[in-house]
């Protein structure tokens, strides 16, 4: 066996930044005096290709003097790395093995509590690792002497110490661990790998940012949600993406060609984030329903072993009632017929097509003094134009005193009135309420001020 220890690191594939700059530093500051074992990294030893895993780690687990688990989340999968741990402490093994953790967060190993543990967040804990590996024989029952001639109390170990707690700072993740919180908004946690990551900085400080969205699109990872997948009433699996998402969002009918403002707005906050900048929140809503609008909020980041994670909350929000005097567009602003002024019998229908074609509107309010008389449509005018041409031979002299008699009870129904002071869902249920009808007047003591059209409650 060899005289040099064996120090064999067990670590989650997701940690596997964090397991190489210990490893790194083990073999750097020993001098060539240790071997390291690990196994997600062609720089250090690992398996042997050809031959079956289980056994390998066995082998090198039996030839280890010491173990350093290094220990993220409890929340994810730890059985294989207690396996490994477990092998190595087996009491029917001669050899004498140590377990150190490495504790990057609030979590705690349960079945290692009692295990030694390093808080590689805190510098002494550090600092107390660095001292016992290199300059002490406590992590290494069979040897009589430290790896190294470094002096237990020296700067040599306060400086190596130093080194290693910062190089892990920025590797380990924060934001986990301790106290758990119930989100009480839906909730995604979302990653993206370092290259993804460094890409979009790139773009963004570039001023390229068009092609930022494609790359949250495709690259980042749904990791974690709480709600969200029934917010957007799909499955969120564990290869999830948010391009899912955004495509599932598409296939709604009733977002058929609207543009997802909502993702261009979370790719804005994603982009803030990663270039360390502040950008206001865009009411850009996910869905709006009556009363209600979900708006996707990045509350935070992190950097982890592999990338970064932004914790995304879809925010529900009551929008502030909006007086419809708000959005109106006032009357002396539209264009409109007063028949009081202009009788209806003097207004020649192909004369008006033509005026409404020139100033390309595509309905016309009509009032009869200060006072709502009807709503017409220019499609309404083409069509009756064309069903007289068919029936009559002619359109000449048609007018629209014609269109009212002969389409009397649909343009009397062709508005609703609301006050100013009603809000603006007031108006669309008032709208929705009356069939067929698609604009509101509001009126204030029976004189119209003001007109909405179902298009401006759709914009709204």
């Amino acid at each position: 066996m060899s005289a040099k220890p064996v120090v064999f690191i067990s670590h989650k594939h997701s940690d596997r930044v964090i397991a190489e700059t210990i490893a790194r530093f083990v073999k750097n500051k020993s001098a060539g005096n240790a071997r390291v074992y690990l196994s997600s990294s062609p720089d250090f030893e690992g398996p042997r290709f050809g031959q079956p895993l289980n056994s390998e780690l066995r082998h090198a687990l039996g030839e280890s003097d010491l173990v350093i688990l290094v220990y993220t989340d409890d929340r994810e999968d730890w059985s294989y790395c207690m396996w490994e741990c477990g092998v190595a402490v087996d009491p029917r093994e001669e050899h004498p093995t140590t377990v150190v953790v490495v504790q990057c967060t609030a979590d705690e190993p349960k079945p290692f509590a009692d295990q030694l543990r390093v808080d590689a967040r805190d510098l002494d804990s550090v600092q107390a690792f660095v001292k016992a590996l290199l300059a002490g024989t406590d992590f290494f029952d069979r040897r009589e002497e430290p790896m190294t001639g470094f002096a237990p109390e020296g700067n040599e170990v306060r400086e190596f110490a130093a080194e290693l707690h910062g190089d892990l700072a920025e590797v380990i993740p924060t934001g986990i661990g301790g106290e758990r919180t119930t989100p009480t908004s839906p909730f995604l946690r979302v990653r993206l790998s370092s290259e993804a990551a460094d890409e979009i900085k790139t773009a963004y400080l570039a001023e390229a940012r068009e092609q930022n969205m494609k790359i949250v699109e495709s690259e980042a990872l749904v990791v974690e949600q709480d709600g969200a997948g029934a917010l957007f009433g799909m499955q969120l699996g564990p290869d999830s993406t948010l391009g899912d998402v955004l495509a599932d969002w598409r296939r709604e009918e009733v977002n058929a060609g609207q543009e997802p403002r909502w993702f261009e707005a979370l790719t804005d906050q994603i982009e803030a984030a990663l270039v360390g900048r502040l950008r206001p929140v865009k009411w850009a809503a996910y869905q709006a329903v009556k009363g209600q609008t979900d708006l996707p909020f990045v509350a935070g980041s992190r950097q982890v072993a592999d990338g970064v994670e932004f914790d995304v909350y879809m925010v529900p929000i009551s929008p502030r009632p909006i007086p419809v005097r708000e959005r109106m567009l006032p009357m002396e602003q539209t264009y409109y017929k007063n028949a009081a002024k202009e009788p209806l019998e003097e207004i020649l229908l192909a004369s008006l097509v033509k005026e409404m074609g020139n100033r390309d509107v595509t309905r016309l309010p009509i009032l009869d003094g200060k006072s709502a008389k009807s709503i017409v449509h220019r499609a309404t005018i083409n069509e009756y134009l064309a069903n007289r041409a068919i029936n009559a031979g002619t359109v000449e002299g048609l007018t629209l005193a014609d269109l009212f008699a002969d389409n009397a009870d649909a343009l009397d129904n062709s508005y609703v009135e609301v006050p100013p002071n009603a809000t603006i869902e007031e108006a669309m249920d008032a709208m929705s309420a009356q069939e067929g009808c698609q604009d509101v007047f509001v009126t204030e003591n029976g004189v119209v001020v003001g007109w909405i059209t179902n298009v401006m409650f759709i914009e709204d």
